[in-house]
């Protein structure tokens, strides 16, 4: 009987470590996790919050509306009295897995749990993605689900789930890096196709500095493989690889040169143009950032996410404070696991202790490292380096953003020490032994003990606050508690007291509890942005023009005060001049009369509406003597310079009833008017669409025609058929010169940029297309002939 009963416990064993060896089962884990963690985001217990709701959703929700109702917008009426709306990096109209969503629309709307499960499924996406690279760096399979695990749920991509393009953007430079690395090791050209139009999904995914920081990376990658060739003299190695590279920059820019022309266009003509060192430096990387390695909500977590029932972001108060505000979490939490940490110096004493040197640690810690120092931003000088000296780092903000090259870099080079100890334990117990151990074991209880007895207080002056002084316990009390697990597990390993499936098993176990404990309840927030943008029908229908001809705008916030959401526009298709976006144009709003008073600016905005706030109570009242969308003119004058412009503008002089500004002369002969004149123009709207208007005119004489909409360089307009120049009227709307008589007029979206980059994208496509067709039928025959 002891014998068959120790023949079925060798085959338990045998068959669990059949399971621990197989990828299938890991990603199987990596889906799980994925699950659980995000569990009620997924069935919409919970809501996402912060920008998700109010810049994300809405933008999703028009975009997909739009799409199924056969309209590809170019142009958004409903934000800021009309904005570029495709040309927006962040909607990410073509990246597929935001235009699959008009697929899902029912009734002419977007249920937002469609929204927030695709960003749960980008998780997981990164997870495998990150899993495979690892994998191709022939790490084995604990080390790889330890390094998907850390890539995909450490603090940067978990604070950040609410930033959809973001995410949309990063997932896909792993897969690339795969991908990159597949071809090396094979020498098959399909490989390098694919990973061109996996760098096109990640600048398409709509966040330009992650996808360029995503290009440098993977051009230094590409780089130090060059070299590695270099040295050993294959030429012909290094030839591939260099064309290889060209080969995915020209797939990846050709195809997206739909979105990035039209981004460029938008961008010439934005708020971002000249941003300066103070703009950019915003959302720097604190030194005291540091602590949140080990305990990453040592200052607190968010301020708007009522659900999570956690301390407020702390650190922002003048008294000791250190950042820039309470959003400064999302961009300065360093965290990555704890298991990390405690693996990466034993991974770097190996790497350079043995003879063996095919896993690219070197690189890793010198790119993480230096991307950790440009994180710090204005608090050190490599951002300003490269600020001042490297074309596109002067357009950005947010130097904190570039944490996840840290993340990514230093979450490797932990899973090629976590490799190392189990294939090379012999050798690697040299450097994870007893005496780092008991080293990192001080390490903890001094880190612990520094907090209970007071002594960082200097560095902290609002940890005397009770309140504050608790939760930084708390979260020390954590921290102690995963490393004290972690150092267990290893102690056992290291005295060989745990098989290899026990180690194993417990691996996964702790660091899933870990990065569950951290991550769950950062974005479980309670707002359903279904009843958020939920508003009386009645009072939305008062809202929304009757007619083509009776177009009209509303004011809805005053300061602080609104009284819809800030996107509201989007989603209930009312005109406002209002919005939120990182990226608005440099003129979008004529100027007022003075500081105190708007109502020129509000009439030229043809905004029927405004907001009007008596003491607490706040409303919208009719905004009498407004402007109509449309208005002919006799009467003009012409400023070159926009400082003379602005002061005419704003003096008693101009009366925008009668006289319109422009900063060119017409062509036309424009005759001053006469009152018959006047009483015979006529204009009427008769169509009115996101990316065309149609009207009809008639005067007695040559005019000019002010169209109350934002000027913008890729509206073109044509009078009877006959294309005729915009001239920018009233320092941000659009105006035209009319013949006498009866006129046809019509405007259209239609960049000549924008249809530039269409055509490129369109043959890049294409080529592409056929040459991985061919290079497949190549592999295939190849493998026939074999």
């Amino acid at each position: 009987m002891k014998k068959t009963s120790n023949l079925k416990t060798q085959s338990g064993i045998d068959k669990l470590n059949k399971y621990l060896n197989s990828d299938w089962v890991y990603i199987l884990l990596l889906l799980i996790f994925c699950i659980i963690i995000f569990r009620e985001l997924i069935t919409g217990q919970s809501w996402l919050h912060d920008d998700f709701p109010y810049v994300y959703y809405p933008g999703k929700f028009l975009m997909a509306v739009s799409l199924a109702n056969d309209i590809f917008p170019y142009w958004n009426p409903f934000a800021f009295s009309g904005t570029p709306f495709f040309a927006d990096p962040q909607i990410g109209i073509l990246y597929p897995l935001n235009y699959v969503m008009k697929y899902f629309v029912s009734n002419n709307s977007l249920n937002p749990l469609v929204v927030q499960n695709i960003i749960v499924l980008h998780f997981f996406l990164a997870s495998v993605f990150a899993y495979l690279f690892a994998k191709e760096l022939k790490l084995n399979k604990l080390a790889s689900f330890v390094f998907g695990m850390i890539y995909t749920y450490s603090a940067f991509m978990i604070i950040h789930m609410m930033h959809m393009n973001l995410l949309e953007s990063l997932i896909w430079l792993p897969f690339a890096l795969y991908l990159f690395l597949k071809f090396i090791n094979t020498n098959k050209f399909y490989f390098i196709i694919l990973a061109g139009l996996t760098m096109c999904l990640s600048i398409l995914g709509g966040y330009p500095q992650t996808f360029v920081f995503n290009f440098i990376f993977l051009g230094l990658f590409a780089l130090y493989y060059i070299y590695k060739s270099y040295k050993s003299k294959d030429n012909k190695k290094v030839i591939q690889l260099i064309i290889s590279v060209i080969i995915i920059v020209i797939i990846s820019g050709g195809i997206s040169s739909f979105q990035l022309f039209a981004t460029n266009e938008f961008s010439e003509n934005s708020e971002r143009q000249n941003i300066g060192y103070e703009f950019a430096k915003q959302g720097s990387v604190h030194p005291l950032d540091i602590f949140t390695l080990f305990v990453p909500k040592i200052f607190g977590t968010f301020n708007w996410n009522d659900k999570a029932d956690e301390l407020s972001y702390w650190s922002v108060s003048k008294s000791g404070g250190h950042q820039e505000g309470s959003w400064m979490f999302t961009i300065s939490t360093l965290y990555i696991s704890l298991l990390a940490l405690i693996f990466i110096i034993p991974a770097i004493r190996y790497y350079f202790n043995s003879k063996e040197k095919n896993f690219p640690l070197l690189f890793f810690g010198i790119v993480g490292l230096i991307a950790l120092f440009f994180s710090f931003g204005g608090n050190f000088f490599v951002h300003k380096i490269f600020f001042d000296f490297i074309p596109l780092f002067d357009r950005f903000r947010n130097p904190g953003h570039i944490t996840f090259i840290f993340t990514m870099t230093f979450g490797l080079i932990a899973a090629y020490g976590i490799d190392r100890l189990t294939e090379d334990k012999k050798q690697f117990s040299q450097f994870l032994n007893k005496k780092y151990l008991i080293f990192f074991s001080g390490f903890v209880l001094l880190f612990t003990l520094a907090f209970y007895t007071g002594i960082f207080k200097s560095l902290f002056p609002l940890s005397s606050n009770t309140q504050i002084n608790d939760w930084i316990k708390s979260q020390v009390n954590i921290f102690f508690l995963f490393s004290a697990l972690y150092l267990l597990i290893l102690y056992f390993n290291s005295n060989g007291k745990l098989k290899i499936n026990l180690f194993y098993s417990g691996i996964i176990t702790i660091l899933c509890l870990e990065l569950y404990v951290f991550g769950f309840n950062q974005n479980n927030g309670s707002s359903n942005p279904n009843q958020m943008y939920s508003q009386d029908k009645n009072v939305l229908s008062k809202l929304k023009p009757d007619s083509p001809g009776n177009q009209f705008r509303v004011n809805m916030r005053e300061g602080s005060n609104m009284l819809f959401q800030r996107q509201q526009g989007l989603v209930d298709e009312i005109q406002l001049i209002e919005g939120v976006n990182v990226l608005t144009l440099n003129k979008k709003i004529p100027p007022p009369k003075s500081d105190t008073d708007n109502k020129q600016s509000l009439d030229l905005l043809n905004v029927k509406y405004k907001m009007n706030v008596q003491g607490k109570q706040s409303g919208l009242t009719e905004n009498s003597g407004f402007l109509p969308r449309a208005k002919i003119y006799n009467d003009f004058k012409v400023f070159n310079a926009e400082n003379d412009l602005l002061s005419f503008m704003k003096s008693s002089d101009f009366d925008y009833y009668k006289t319109i500004v422009l900063e060119k002369e017409p062509k036309l002969n424009i005759e001053k008017p006469d009152s018959n004149d006047i009483a015979n123009n006529k204009v009427e709207i008769k169509q009115y669409e996101m990316n065309k208007i149609e009207l009809e005119s008639e005067t007695n004489k040559n005019s000019i025609l002010l169209l109350s909409e934002i000027f913008y360089p890729a509206w073109k307009a044509f009078v009877n058929g006959n294309e005729t120049e915009i001239l920018r009227a009233n320092y941000c709307l659009r105006a035209i010169e009319l013949p006498a008589g009866k006129n046809k007029i019509e405007f259209i979206y239609k960049s000549e940029s924008t249809e530039k980059g269409k055509i490129i994208s369109l043959i890049t496509l294409g080529l592409t297309s056929l040459l991985l067709i061919g290079s497949l039928i190549y592999e295939f025959k190849s493998r026939k002939k074999l």
